[in-house]
């Protein structure tokens, strides 16, 4: 407990001292813009950043977060969570030519009734995870930590972002997984202008461990852990009594962009990584039993134009995930030792997803207005060698994002989010080896499909309200309230958020 108060109010006196002068109507209108965060969106370069935002800003806030379904989309993600956090974040002009930024937060709850998984980042590391047939609530905590610096020399500009994530997850009833994480993401960029073009470069690295320990404390015994591989298999070897495992990864990342450094003009931004996630079994001498290729790539093009009091772009984008799961074959064991003896490709998956659309965003005299709007098409498939399984899904989709800012003569600001999205099955397919499948496996690929290939619904709204403030070195007090409502065929979920804080 002393050590979570400590953590917070480092978070509090790392924001105070990086606290701002600025007016804050102005501060106010770009960091809590929906335009804004869209344009973070478009490129990973930090050399990029330095003229996103005009003025400094800073805040704190604590609060809580809940979601609630009566049955899970994906068994393997639960029912819902509630969580209680804590956040801060800021960004500091240092002059006309650079700016740092830092993000913190903790966060501590449960994840409710989860099974098939009883590994972290399961959207992350699938299907490559441990699992059984109970599951249960999971009591989680997480500590997030970034920062970034930006500087401009004449026509160069450099550079630098970190992003670091510790977590734990754990149970206290059988079964009893433990999970540790750390991930670290780091990335470097350059910008070069040319003519009335920024182009930029980045490359970055990530750093990813997890361990993960299922055990089983009460005298009725144990249930079996599986191994999971894949639509539903698990590698039967070592599924049962093996249920500690450790995932370890080095990746890199790439990305090129293109902007214009006057007010209209065509951008382009394009970025690829690669990252392989090793699953490694300390139960019998850290055999490396599968290997997860992850690889992303993303495209996004348009033409823009930013001017004094309205900006628009017309984009494209275009976003592709690759899966390969290599699994090593393990010979005859000596004293609880195996040897690699050879690897099978039986894993292959990609998600890819196509839209086009349309943003403008208007300033007004006391008010801002932004209207995003997009649609696309979704591809899905996915195949296991053997015994073969295969699933695979299209969908076409539908998305609208609309946000009004106000500032009032008192120097109280409104900002209100609203956004809606259709995800409508065209096509959809599955087959498995049902007669070599026992009901369990076969009830959780059912299920899986029935999520999968349904109508999905989705809303939500935020409301951020800001009172200014005359103590010295605060701006303002803020609350924010968001909820969410999805369907998806038998699925129905809502979500609430409320957050209170200040602003430096």
């Amino acid at each position: 407990m002393y050590n979570r108060i400590s953590i917070i109010l480092f978070l509090c006196l790392s924001v105070l001292s990086a606290r701002s002068s600025g007016i804050d109507s102005v501060a106010f209108a770009e960091h809590v813009s929906l335009w804004k965060a869209t344009e973070l969106r478009l490129s990973e370069n930090p050399a990029l950043q330095n003229g996103l935002f005009r003025m400094s800003f800073s805040e704190i806030e604590v609060g809580g977060d809940y979601s609630h379904a009566a049955q899970p989309l994906l068994y393997q993600l639960g029912k819902g969570h509630l969580f209680g956090q804590v956040k801060a974040r800021s960004y500091i002009r240092m002059s006309e030519n650079s700016a740092v930024w830092g993000n913190a937060s903790y966060r501590t709850g449960k994840r409710q009734k989860q099974k098939w998984n009883s590994t972290s980042d399961f959207l992350l590391l699938y299907p490559y995870v441990m699992g059984d047939t109970i599951g249960g609530d999971l009591s989680s905590e997480r500590y997030t930590f970034s920062g970034g610096w930006v500087r401009r020399m004449k026509r160069l500009g450099l550079g630098a972002d970190i992003n670091f994530r510790a977590e734990h997850e754990y149970r206290t009833r059988d079964p009893r997984p433990r999970c540790i994480v750390t991930d670290l993401s780091v990335s470097l960029g350059a910008m070069w202008q040319f003519c009335n073009y920024y182009m930029g470069a980045t490359f970055g690295g990530r750093f990813y461990k997890q361990t993960n320990d299922v055990e089983f404390m009460r005298e009725a015994g144990i249930i079996p852990e599986y191994q999971m591989v894949g639509l539903g298999a698990d590698y039967q070897r070592f599924s049962g009594s093996f249920s500690s495992a450790y995932y370890k990864a080095t990746g890199w990342t790439v990305g090129a962009d293109l902007r214009p450094a006057i007010e209209s003009g065509a951008y382009a931004s394009a970025g690829f990584s690669h990252t392989p996630y090793k699953r490694v079994l300390t139960d019998v001498n850290a055999l490396p039993i599968s290997t997860l290729y992850l690889e992303k790539a993303t495209l996004q093009t348009g033409w823009r134009y930013e001017g004094t009091t309205s900006a628009w772009r017309l984009f494209a984008e275009a976003d592709y995930e690759r899966r390969i799961g290599d699994e090593n074959i393990a010979g005859s064991a000596s004293a609880n030792e195996y040897d690699v003896i050879g690897k099978m490709t039986m894993y292959r998956a990609h998600n890819a997803t196509y839209c086009i659309g349309w943003g403008f965003t208007k300033k007004l005299d006391a008010s801002n207005w932004t209207a995003i709007v997009k649609g696309g098409y979704n591809d899905y498939a996915a195949d296991y060698e053997f015994p073969h399984r295969n699933m695979s899904l299209k969908k076409v989709y539908s998305e609208a994002q609309g946000q009004w800012q106000r500032l009032f003569k008192d120097g109280q600001t409104l900002s209100c989010t609203l956004s809606a999205a259709w995800y409508g099955n065209v096509d959809d397919a599955m087959t498995m080896p049902l007669a070599s499948m026992d009901e369990a496996r076969t009830e959780l690929m059912n299920y899986t499909y029935a999520s999968a290939k349904a109508d999905i619904a989705t809303a939500n709204a935020t409301v951020r309200f800001d009172i200014p403030l005359s103590v010295v070195g605060l701006k303002s007090v803020f609350a924010t309230i968001a909820g969410g409502w999805t369907s998806a065929g038998y699925y129905n979920s809502v979500a609430l958020s409320m957050n209170v804080g200040v602003t430096f």
